[in-house]
């Protein structure tokens, strides 16, 4: 496996000189490097006496707050293609024409078992594209779900035997893949779940259960759109004290990437 690793990895790099992400090593970009060339632009008050506006200079904090060593890989550079892999298989993101002169030198070093486009299954995830816009599902994943199997007359706070702990183990490992990928209205339940798996009770196995049936019977898909122009990072948190069972306290956080805000008719 090391020197599979090795060998693709090096190959990423140094044949479709693509870039490694700090955040996941197991995705890469391939960059193109924007024009040098600069644009005169009208003078602001909110300019300081470099010449620059506030925000370059927030822009410029945030980065080195984030990255003080070497900066940000991305910095003046035009994102052409995201490549993912797990183990042989590779996802490529890309506008048509990157994506075949990528292929191109795969097919030169590898022999490529199939090659399938906007419909096909990756690291678990259905992924189909439709008129733009990208479907993602786990419906096999839910639909092998199983509970905990119970004995009628448990009573709640009896501890489950070390058989049903581990079962309880399995399932909330199974819940785990799901909420982190597509079934995020789960995440809350998940989380009091995994809470209890050190040493669960019936009645843990119980809401587990209940978790389970709830997710059969309400699955969800993501759906990506296509966006275009200068995008936004958005990002909504939320807290609450002591708001569990066993008075702890509850924290989340989702984050979005949109468009620019548009005007409609009424002006809002």
């Amino acid at each position: 496996p090391r020197m599979w690793w090795n060998r693709l990895d090096g190959f990423l790099q140094n044949q479709v000189k693509c870039v490694p992400a700090r955040a996941d090593r197991c995705c890469y970009v391939l960059y193109q490097a924007k024009s040098t060339s600069r644009t005169t632009r009208v003078s602001t008050q909110n300019e300081n006496k470099k010449g620059e506006r506030p925000v370059d200079w927030l822009e410029q904090s945030v980065d080195y707050i984030l990255d003080p060593i070497t900066g940000s890989k991305a910095i003046n550079k035009t994102v052409l293609a995201v490549i993912l892999i797990h183990v042989d298989d590779l996802l490529i993101a890309a506008s048509k024409v990157t994506a075949e002169q990528i292929m191109k030198i795969v097919r030169q070093h590898f022999k490529i078992g199939s090659e399938l486009v906007n419909a096909f299954t990756f690291t678990g995830q259905k992924v189909e594209k439709k008129h733009g816009v990208v479907e993602v599902s786990q419906q096999k994943q839910i639909e092998e779900l199983h509970e905990v199997a119970l004995h009628k007359g448990s009573a709640d706070r009896e501890k489950l035997t070390p058989t049903q702990h581990t079962e309880f183990r399995s399932v909330l490992g199974m819940l785990n893949w799901l909420q982190s990928r597509t079934q995020f209205h789960m995440s809350y339940r998940f989380s009091r779940s995994a809470s209890a798996a050190a040493s669960p009770t019936v009645g843990d196995a119980k809401l587990l259960n209940q978790t389970v049936r709830l997710l059969r019977g309400n699955p969800q898909k993501l759906y990506f759109w296509p966006l275009t122009g200068k995008l936004r990072v958005l990002g909504y948190g939320d807290a609450s004290y002591k708001n569990n069972t066993d008075d702890s306290s509850q924290r989340g956080m989702v984050v979005f990437i949109a468009q620019n805000r548009v005007a409609t008719q009424n002006g809002n």
